[in-house]
């Protein structure tokens, strides 16, 4: 029996950690991200050849999309589950309201995890060149995040461009 479990658990163990290594494969390395402090923290002005990637997982459907922008504008959604690609172009209007909601929000680190179970995590990243800014957040942690207002603005987008 316990062969038959190992024959089972062992190859989805493997799929896991390559799906894992598949995403955080272009994630920073520590080096390179900004770590929360007990502060606020200014997220990395957009300018340069800056991007954006913002990643949504979990929830009850096991949900896993992510969505990158750049500073020309263009968008690519592509959802893991159903293994689909959208790309875009974010309009000049919504372009300069991200810019400004970067500039204008500051992260506020949750001070402990919220347990939450079947909450969908968000992972966003900025890179502007020279900073990088990393965060992840919950639907129970994010209203407190200081991100709310940016995440709510990117969520719009990760079903497909409006």
């Amino acid at each position: 029996m316990s062969k038959k479990i190992a024959a089972v658990f062992l190859p989805l163990m493997a799929l896991a950690f390559m799906g894992c290594g598949f995403y955080y494969s272009a994630t920073p390395t520590p080096e390179q991200i900004l770590l929360p402090t007990e502060s606020a923290q200014e997220l990395p002005l957009l300018v340069g050849d800056w991007h954006i990637t913002i990643n949504q997982s979990g929830g009850i459907a096991g949900t896993s999309r992510t969505l990158e922008i750049s500073g020309s504008g263009d968008l690519t959604i592509f959802d893991m589950r159903t293994n689909k690609q959208i790309v875009a172009r974010l309009p000049a209007d919504k372009l300069a309201e991200l810019v400004r909601l970067v500039a204008s929000s500051k992260y506020h680190a949750p001070s402990e995890p919220s347990g939450c179970v079947d909450c969908f995590i968000y992972t966003l990243v900025i890179n502007n060149g020279d900073r990088n800014f990393q965060a992840q957040l919950d639907d129970v942690s994010l209203p407190d995040s200081g991100l709310h207002p940016l995440l709510f603005f990117l969520g719009k987008y990760l079903s497909g461009p409006n």
